[in-house]
C-alpha cells in the first residue's frame, strides 16, 4: 500500500497487492487490482490486442461472438473455463481460444459453442475477454465462486478405453503427479523430489498410477518399479489425462494442471502444496471453494515435504480402513 502510494502507476505493486488480497480471500478489491497484470511481464508481452471490443462490464452479448481467450497456463484455463456458461447466460455464443493440448477436452464443456486451439490462430468474433478477467466480470466472491463439479467430463469413448486398458482391481486406484511444468515461475514450490514420496508409495491396499508427463515422468526409475505403474506414454493431451482420472479412485498430486482437471471432474484430489501457495488456494484451509471435492495438505515448514508426505500417508490409511470396513 505504501508503495503504491509512493508510486501510483507501479504495475508491480498493484500486482502483488492483488495476489495478496487473493490469497487472503478479499475477491472484490483483488480482481480490480489484478487487472493490473497486463502491464506487467510476462503478460504485457503476450496480450492479445485485437481490433475488437473487449468484453469488460458484463452487459447483454446477445447475438454476439464472444472469444474467450487463454492468456495463463493450462491450470488456469481449466480452472476459469467454468464461466463459460455465465457468458452463454448472457446470450453469447462462446468461441474458445486454449491451448492445443486443452483444446478437444473442453469443447464438451457447457456453455461452449466452438473452441480454437492457438496454433490455429485468431477465430472472427465480437467482443473478447481474457479467461482470467472473468471472475471479476461476474463480481465473484469466495462465497459466490461456481463450484458446480463436474464442469469437465471425458469423452465415453475414451473412458471405455481406459477402462479396459486398466482392468479391475481389488484395491484403492490412486493417481499420483510430483512436478509442475518446469518452465512455470512456481515450479520450485510445485516439485516434490520423488524420493520424498517413497514411504507413500509403499502403502498397502493401495494401487498407483503415475499422471506425471515430460521428462519428470522418467524419474519413475530412481523408485522401486513395482510401486507405481507409469502411464505417461497413453497421455497424449488432457482428453487422455481426464480418461485415465476417471478411472483413479483418488488423485494425489502437488499444485498443477491435474489438479484443476481432477477438481472440475468432480473426483477427490489431495493437493500438496508448498508453505507460500498459489493465491487461489488462500491461507490456513483444508478445503477450497474452487473444488469441492479437493483436500488440501500444506508445508507446515518451507520446503519440508516429509511432514506433508506423513500426513498424506495417515489420511490415506485411514480411508483404506475405512473401505475395508
Amino acid at each position: 500500500d505504501r508503495a503504491i502510494q509512493t508510486d501510483p502507476k507501479w504495475a508491480g505493486a498493484h500486482l502483488n497487492r492483488a495476489f495478496t488480497l487473493l490469497l487472503r480471500g478479499e475477491y472484490e478489491q483483488g480482481w480490480q487490482e489484478y487487472a493490473w497484470r497486463f502491464r506487467c511481464k510476462p503478460w504485457s508481452t503476450d496480450r492479445h490486442h485485437y481490433r475488437r471490443r473487449i468484453w469488460t462490464d458484463g452487459e447483454s452479448v446477445k447475438g454476439k461472438d464472444v472469444l474467450l481467450f487463454k492468456e495463463q497456463g493450462l491450470g488456469d484455463t481449466i480452472q476459469f473455463i467454468r464461466y463459460a456458461k455465465n457468458v452463454a447466460s448472457r446470450g453469447g455464443r462462446v468461441i474458445l481460444q486454449c491451448q492445443d493440448s486443452l483444446a478437444g477436452l473442453l469443447a464438451s464443456v457447457d456453455g461452449v459453442s466452438k473452441v480454437v486451439p492457438a496454433s490455429s490462430g485468431i477465430p472472427d468474433f465480437d467482443v473478447y475477454s481474457p479467461l482470467a478477467s472473468l471472475p471479476a466480470m461476474f463480481k465473484t466472491t469466495v462465497d459466490t465462486i461456481p463450484a458446480e463439479v463436474p464442469y469437465i467430463t471425458a469423452a465415453p469413448a475414451d473412458t471405455e478405453a481406459w477402462r479396459e486398458r486398466l482392468g479391475k482391481s481389488s484395491r484403492l486406484r490412486v493417481g499420483f503427479v510430483w512436478s509442475g511444468n518446469p518452465g512455470g515461475l512456481a515450479h520450485r514450490q510445485n516439485r516434490l523430489p520423488i524420493e520424498a514420496a517413497a514411504s507413500l508409495l509403499e502403502t498397502e491396499g493401495v494401487e498407483f498410477f503415475s499422471l506425471q508427463v515430460g521428462a519428470q515422468a522418467e524419474e519413475i526409475s530412481q523408485l522401486d518399479s513395482g510401486k507405481i505403474t507409469d502411464l505417461s506414454e497413453h497421455l497424449t493431451d488432457f482428453a487422455q489425462t481426464a480418461a485415465a482420472i476417471s478411472q483413479m479412485d483418488l488423485i494425489i498430486s502437488v499444485d498443477t494442471a491435474v489438479v484443476h482437471l481432477a477438481g472440475g471432474m468432480g473426483k477427490d484430489v489431495w493437493v500438496l502444496l508448498a508453505k507460500v501457495p498459489d493465491w487461489r488456494w488462500m491461507l490456513d484451509r483444508t478445503d477450497s471453494p474452487w473444488y469441492p471435492t479437493a483436500r488440501l495438505f500444506r508445508q507446515e515448514i518451507a520446503e519440508d515435504w516429509g511432514g506433508v508426505i506423513g500426513r498424506v500417508g495417515s489420511a490415506l490409511n485411514e480411508r483404506i480402513s475405512k473401505v475395508d470396513v
